[in-house]
C-alpha cells in the first residue's frame, strides 16, 4: 500500500476518532458509555474532537453525549464552544423549516408533484430534533418533464443558479440560490448518481407524508429515505463525512424496519449494490454484524468500500475536493462509479463496452429517423472495424 493511504488509514486508530465514533450516535448503549469513558480518560486534544466534529457535520450528537454523560469533564471553553456551534445550526435548521409550507403550496399551485427529503425533514423524522444535526438547503424532487417549468418558477422569485447546465445535466439537479432569503434549494429530476439511473418517476409513485410547521408535506417513505440516503452517503467518494453514516445507524437501527422489504425495494431501484457499499461502511463505523450480514458485499466492492474507508478521515475543511484525485484504490473514479450499478449488462457498457455504444460521431455519419435509431448498434460495431482496418493499412 502506497505511504498516503496507509498514514491515512492510521487515522481511523488516532484517540480522537475513535472518540468521535462513538459519540456521533443518537443514542448510546452502557458498553458504548464505559468504551467512550476510558478514551476520555485519555485526555483526548479537543482541538482536534471539536474541528473532527465540525468538518465531519455531527458536532450536535457529539455534544448531547458529552453534556447528557460527562458534563463535568468537559472543559468550560470547549463546552461554549460545541454549544454555540449547536445553537447556530438550529437557528439556521428553524429558517429552513419555516420556508417549507411555503414551496410545498408554491409548487401545489403549480400543479407539480414533488417529494421533499434529506435536511429538515431527514432530521426531524429520523431524530425528531432540529438540534442534533446541521442542514445545509432544501432539497426538492420533481419529474423531468416538470423540472424547466419549476425552475423557471424559482428564478422568477430571485433566486439565481449556482450551476453550469452541463453540470446541472452531470449531477441531475440545479442549484438555486436567493441571496436576500439566505435560502438554498437543490431542484432534482433526477437521483445521483447518474450512472445509477435510478427511475425519478418510481420515487414519486407512493410518496409518504410528514406534519411539519402545521403543513403536511410528500416525503420519501421509510424505505425510499434509506435508500436515497445511502445513495447520497456513497456517490462523493472523494468527500466522505461521517454525518452521513451517523444517519443511516438511526435510520436502520429503528425497531420495525423491514429489512426484507427493503431489500426488495433496493433491486427494484437498482440500488443493492450502494445498499450492501452503505451497510459495510456502518459495520466499519459502528460494528453491525448482522447488517452486514444482511446485505453482503459483491467481491468486486471490497475496493470500493476500501476507497470510501480510506477517504473518510481525510476530509481537508478548508478545499474538500483536495482529496478528490488521485484514487487510493481504484484506478479511476470512473471505476468507483461503475462498480456501484447493479446490472452486469449497464457496468460492461459503462465500462469497457463503452466503445460499442452509438455516439454523436454515428449520428452526423447517418441521419435515421427515430424508429430505426436501433440501427446505430449494428452501425457502431462496422465503423471501429473499419477503423481498425485502416490502422492495420496505414501500417502496412
Amino acid at each position: 500500500m502506497p505511504a498516503e493511504p496507509q498514514a491515512l488509514a492510521l487515522r481511523w486508530s488516532s484517540l480522537e476518532i475513535r472518540l468521535l465514533r462513538l459519540l456521533s450516535r443518537f443514542t448510546l448503549s452502557p458498553a458504548d458509555v464505559a468504551a467512550a469513558g476510558a478514551l476520555l480518560a485519555q485526555t483526548p486534544s479537543w482541538t482536534t474532537l471539536f474541528r473532527e466534529a465540525q468538518i465531519h457535520g455531527v458536532s450536535g450528537l457529539v455534544f448531547r453525549q458529552l453534556s447528557r454523560h460527562w458534563p463535568a469533564q468537559v472543559p468550560a471553553d470547549w463546552h461554549h464552544r460545541f454549544r454555540q456551534e449547536v445553537l447556530q445550526a438550529t437557528q439556521f435548521n428553524m429558517m429552513l423549516l419555516r420556508e417549507l409550507p411555503g414551496i410545498h403550496r408554491e409548487l401545489a399551485g403549480l400543479g407539480v408533484p414533488h417529494i421533499f427529503f434529506k435536511g429538515v425533514v431527514l432530521a426531524q423524522r429520523v431524530y425528531n430534533d432540529l438540534a442534533v444535526r446541521r442542514c445545509g438547503d432544501v432539497d426538492l424532487l420533481v419529474a423531468a418533464r416538470d423540472f424547466a417549468r419549476v425552475k423557471a418558477h424559482f428564478l422568477a422569485q430571485g433566486f439565481e443558479p449556482t450551476l453550469t447546465a452541463r453540470q446541472e445535466r452531470q449531477s441531475l439537479q440545479a442549484g438555486l440560490r436567493h441571496p436576500q432569503r439566505h435560502l438554498e434549494i437543490d431542484l432534482h429530476f433526477g437521483m445521483p448518481p447518474r450512472e445509477l439511473a435510478i427511475s425519478s418517476a418510481l420515487l414519486l409513485q407512493q410518496p409518504a407524508q410528514l406534519t411539519l410547521a402545521g403543513q403536511v408535506l410528500p416525503v420519501f417513505d421509510e424505505r425510499d429515505q434509506v435508500l436515497t440516503y445511502c445513495c447520497n452517503a456513497v456517490k462523493e467518494y472523494w468527500h466522505q463525512r461521517l454525518y452521513h453514516y451517523a444517519d443511516l445507524h438511526v435510520m436502520l437501527t429503528r425497531p420495525g424496519l423491514d429489512l426484507d422489504a427493503l431489500g426488495r425495494r433496493a433491486s427494484a431501484l437498482g440500488v443493492r449494490r450502494v445498499l450492501a457499499v452503505a451497510v459495510r461502511m456502518l459495520h466499519l463505523l459502528y460494528d453491525m454484524p448482522a447488517l452486514a450480514a444482511k446485505f453482503p458485499l459483491a467481491g468486486a466492492l471490497d475496493a470500493s468500500v476500501r476507497e470510501l474507508q480510506l477517504r473518510l478521515f481525510a476530509a481537508d475543511a478548508s478545499d474538500p475536493l483536495a482529496q478528490r484525485e488521485p484514487m487510493l484504490v481504484l484506478a479511476q473514479p470512473r471505476d468507483y462509479l461503475h462498480s456501484l450499478v447493479d446490472s452486469p449488462r449497464r457496468r460492461f457498457f459503462l465500462g469497457p463496452g463503452r466503445r460499442l455504444l452509438p455516439n454523436t460521431a454515428d449520428f452526423a455519419l447517418l441521419r435515421l429517423p427515430d424508429k430505426l435509431r436501433f440501427l446505430y448498434f449494428a452501425l457502431r460495431p462496422l465503423r471501429l472495424v473499419g477503423k481498425f482496418l485502416q490502422r492495420l493499412t496505414g501500417r502496412g
